[in-house]
């Protein structure tokens, strides 16, 4: 029971982390609780050019300033590359035991002697290796440095957790991807208004940019809430459609809905984005930017209400009577021009005068 609420905490964790966030010390520390202590050591894999950069290393808090000074420079940042070979047990995704302490663990990068010292020096035991994979595919790498006096390692619960945080992993992985190609994430959260968000395949809301404060909420507080949540619910059903067409055709449509404040008040909102993919094409979510468009709203509903006081007032001119804008298109039209030229009035707004008068007719009246 125990290591299920841990499990289920940690998938509630890892879904509020944005990209701002760093999971891998967000994984890290949390499979400290798991194995107690230990050193862990967390790296980033590129497929690539096989080359595998340490991120984390946790657990040497003790001994740092003198494995800094027996290594030459801090261990975060050290590059391999891994050969095929090598990288076979790492695709199992199975916790391995690997033999030859540090110097295997190194890939032959440390001397034997330098391992040597290290290993006495800080009473190394058994070191495991277990890979970040998804179908075969390799995106980080954990090895665990246990100590002599560790107890034995819980194989099954740390592979069950190194499974789950190899999902959150490469979905927080394919967001920072998005965002940063994309250009937007440094743009949209720092720079400007609009709101850079992402959404899993039943929507609910992975990331949302601090410009969300605007409306009263913290942006921590809504993580791992459905975006129907802060939808008006007249537009919810067609957010949903939208949504739901998007997760099956991989098209996301611009589409513009009432959002809700903190307060209760109603901002219209205008949504863009992309779908999000993994690297076999399989649909993870949705990233996209919702920008504020209640001015504009509230303009379009004034020239509305202008036009149909107008309305009113010709449709009582017993004459023809009619208002074009600039481009000499109808705005409005009474009741006796449309019945004078045999056309529904509905039709003529926004066409010129060719519909009802021909285009030299139309000439003379633009002149």
């Amino acid at each position: 029971v125990e290591k299920l609420k841990f499990l289920e905490t940690s998938a509630i964790d890892f879904i509020q982390l944005s990209p701002d966030d760093d999971m891998y010390l967000a994984i890290g520390r949390k499979l400290e609780r798991i194995i107690g202590n230990a050193v862990i050591v967390i790296n980033a894999f590129d497929s690539k050019t096989s080359t595998m950069e340490t991120k984390i290393v946790l657990g040497i808090e003790k001994n740092e300033d003198t494995i800094i000074n027996i290594l030459g420079n801090h261990p975060v940042g050290m590059t391999f590359t891994l050969t095929e070979e090598q990288q076979t047990p790492i695709r199992t995704g199975k916790l391995t035991k690997i033999e030859g302490g540090l110097y295997t663990l190194f890939f032959g990068k440390l001397s034997k002697t330098i391992c040597s010292i290290l290993e006495t020096m800080m009473n190394i035991g058994n070191i495991y290796g277990i890979g970040f994979v998804d179908k075969g595919d390799i995106f980080g790498v954990i090895s665990i440095i246990t100590f002599k006096d560790s107890p034995p390692l819980d194989t099954e619960f740390v592979e069950t957790y190194i499974h789950q945080a190899s999902v959150a992993l490469q979905r927080w992985l394919a967001i920072k991807l998005v965002l940063e190609s994309e250009g937007k994430y440094h743009l949209l959260t720092e720079s400007i208004n609009d709101i850079i968000y992402s959404l899993d395949t039943g929507g609910k809301i992975e990331y949302i940019g601090p410009q969300i404060s605007k409306y009263g909420y913290n942006p921590r507080d809504i993580l791992g809430h459905t975006a129907a949540e802060f939808i008006a619910p007249e537009d919810r059903e067609e957010f949903h459609t939208s949504l739901k067409n998007t997760m099956k055709t991989g098209q996301l449509t611009p589409i513009e809905f009432r959002m809700t404040g903190e307060n209760g008040d109603i901002h219209w909102v205008e949504n863009n984005g992309s779908v999000l993919y993994d690297k076999e094409r399989k649909i993870l979510g949705v990233s996209g930017v919702l920008r504020d468009i209640t001015k504009r709203k509230r303009a379009e509903y004034e020239v509305k209400q202008k036009i149909a006081e107008l309305n009113s007032f010709i449709n009582n001119i017993p004459d023809m009577a009619w208002l074009k804008d600039a481009d000499s298109n109808f705005i409005a039209v009474n009741r006796a021009f449309g019945d004078v030229v045999g056309m529904d009035t509905e039709y003529l707004i926004n066409h010129s005068c060719e519909v009802c008068f021909g285009q030299a007719a139309a000439r003379k009246f633009r002149k």
